[in-house]
């Protein structure tokens, strides 16, 4: 057996497989072309049912990492880039146009309101939430609001971290042990409130542009983050890439 999958973590198993797969190929121990082992193999070698390998390579195949080519096998058909360099990074965005910090104005435990419940999906109302909300300076000028709301069971630590210096994914990742799989972003248009004027400076041009993300690990959501950019010379370009 290749590797021990601990089977009382909250992911389905084939999940655990697929990322143990999938790191075989990031690494470069499965390289382009080669085949991969049977399914037989890979449920010898895991310890699990065929299901489970069925379900892991088929996620890997819709996300381009394996082809299947019938009567012959699955083979790796291309490196796909690591997660960490296709995750959108705000910071280093803005900092293309200048000096770039962010403030905490607010970090506290909360019981969360009914919008908050609907997007979290949370099947309990009274799950206490940690609340963070930054405003994000560009040059000196504050340029972004940002709400960032995490069930307290996902990461008890966090109300005691330093948001000013870290990003808030790399200290669920680090510290929580949360893999960051997949970003749903929803961009539109709002109206700032008169406390977000007043903080971005913008009572004569209220309109901003907004950002919602929703941040899973696997089929788990994990937090919602709500980010607001004044309406100024700085554009924002986002690249997306179907292979």
């Amino acid at each position: 057996m290749e590797e021990f999958l601990r089977r009382d973590e909250h992911e389905k198993l084939y999940l655990k497989l697929y990322e143990i797969l999938k790191m075989k190929i990031e690494k470069g121990e499965w390289t382009v072309g080669i085949q991969i082992p049977t399914e037989e193999q890979l449920c010898k070698n895991y310890d699990v049912s065929r299901a489970t390998v069925r379900n892991a390579i088929s996620e890997l195949v819709r996300e381009g990492y394996l082809k299947r080519i019938q009567g012959k096998g699955t083979f790796v058909v291309k490196k796909v880039t690591p997660r960490e360099s296709i995750t959108i990074n705000l910071k280093d965005i803005m900092k293309e146009h200048g000096t770039f910090y962010t403030k905490v104005l607010a970090k506290t435990v909360m019981t969360p309101p009914e919008e908050i419940v609907n997007k979290l999906e949370l099947s309990d109302p009274t799950t206490h939430l940690i609340y963070i909300n930054r405003l994000c300076y560009l040059n000196d000028e504050p340029t972004i609001i940002q709400y960032s709301y995490i069930p307290y069971k996902i990461c008890p630590s966090l109300i005691d971290e330093d948001l000013e210096k870290n990003f808030l994914i790399d200290i669920i990742e680090r510290k929580c042990n949360y893999t960051i799989t997949h970003i749903h972003n929803h961009i539109g248009i709002s109206y700032l409130n008169e406390r977000e004027q007043e903080l971005l400076n913008s009572r004569d041009n209220p309109v901003a542009l907004t950002l919602e993300q929703f941040y899973y690990s696997y089929d788990k959501k994990i937090y919602y983050n709500q980010t607001l950019k004044k309406n100024d010379d700085v554009k924002l370009f986002v690249e997306l890439r179907l292979y």
